[in-house]
């Protein structure tokens, strides 16, 4: 019976490593990024964007196409418009191992 414990508790624990391990992998990509703007606006479907190119990290991304969060568009739009206007570059967070359009989750200019 001891035996048997010991097996099933090696099991669980090489399942819950093989899980660890791919759930970061998974999470890698989301994190914050320094970009300069080039486009923002609605597309035809009301959905707000950004098209974006990472500046910071070694360019990661150019030209991506990023989505606002349903909801909060309008603010993100007026963030991103002002950094195209004002010339100044933004942080993001999003999740680069998303396809294209990325969810951008969010927005800050940066002095």
């Amino acid at each position: 019976m001891a035996m048997k414990k010991k097996k099933l508790v090696l099991a669980l624990v090489l399942a819950f490593g093989v899980l660890t391990l791919y759930s970061g992998s998974a999470r890698a990509a989301d994190g914050f990024y320094t970009c300069v703007l080039t486009k923002a606006g609605f597309n035809q479907w009301g959905q707000g964007y950004v098209v974006a190119t990472e500046v910071e990290q070694g360019g990661l991304f150019t030209d991506r196409l990023f989505q606002a969060v349903s909801g909060r568009d309008k603010e993100m739009l007026a963030v991103a418009l002002t950094a195209i206007a004002v010339g100044t570059n933004v942080e993001i967070k999003a999740d680069l191992a998303e396809a294209s359009p990325t969810t951008l989750k969010r927005i800050m200019m940066l002095p």
